[in-house]
C-alpha cells in the first residue's frame, strides 16, 4: 500500500515476489530482487527497531537507495546516525567477540553501493563560485568534515566519517518536484 499520509505504509521488510531478469553492462545475466523497508525513525517504532531494520536492509542489498524528500541538511545527516549504531550491532567475523573492536573497513566490504535519492529537490546545484555541480558533488560537500573540536562537531563528523567509510561507493541523484497542475 502506498499513500500520501503521515502514517507509515510499509512495515518491516518487503521482498518483491518475483526476481527480475537483468543483464549487466558486461553482458552477464543476473536476477534482481527488490527489497523495500519502512522508513527510519517512524514515530510508532523504537530506535533499536529502526537500527535492526536498517542493518538488515543494508546487509541484504547490493544497491541501497536512501530515499529522502528535499535537500541534504544537518537533520538528514543526523538521521543517518543509524549507520553509526549499525556498526555496534553487526559482527563481520565469527571469531570477533565484540563488534565494537572491528574496523569500519571490515564492515565496508559487505555494504552495498549507497545511492542517496533526493525527491522534490528544489535547490540549484552550484558551488561557492557559482559553477554548476552534480548531485554527487553536492553529496560529497555535505559529507565534508565540519570544522571545530567541540562535542557537536565531533558528533557530526562521526556520522560523516561513518557514511564515507561504510559506503565507499556512493552516488546521489536529485529529482525535481513534479507539478500536479501548472498555472
Amino acid at each position: 500500500k502506498v499513500a500520501s499520509t503521515q502514517r507509515p505504509c510499509t512495515k518491516g521488510l518487503w521482498l518483491w515476489s518475483e526476481p527480475v531478469p537483468m543483464t549487466a553492462p558486461d553482458g552477464s545475466k543476473f536476477h534482481m530482487c527488490l527489497l523495500d523497508c519502512e522508513g527510519i525513525d517512524a514515530y510508532d517504532q523504537t530506535g533499536e527497531y529502526s537500527v535492526q531494520i536498517f542493518s538488515l536492509a543494508v546487509l541484504c542489498s547490493s544497491l541501497f537507495i536512501y530515499n529522502q524528500m528535499g535537500g541534504i541538511d544537518e537533520a538528514a545527516l543526523e538521521r543517518l546516525q543509524l549507520i553509526v549504531e549499525m556498526t555496534k550491532h553487526v559482527k563481520v567475523r565469527a571469531g570477533k567477540s565484540d563488534p565494537k573492536n572491528q574496523s569500519l573497513s571490515e564492515l565496508a566490504s559487505f555494504t552495498p553501493t549507497f545511492f542517496w535519492l533526493l525527491r522534490d529537490f528544489y535547490l540549484n546545484l552550484a558551488d561557492a563560485n557559482g559553477r554548476v555541480i552534480t548531485a554527487s558533488d553536492y553529496l560529497e560537500s555535505a559529507l565534508a568534515e565540519v570544522p571545530g573540536n567541540t562535542e557537536s562537531a565531533r558528533s557530526k563528523n562521526a556520522i560523516r566519517q561513518s557514511v564515507k567509510q561504510l559506503f565507499p561507493a556512493r552516488e546521489c541523484f536529485a529529482l525535481v518536484r513534479l507539478a500536479d497542475e501548472e498555472a
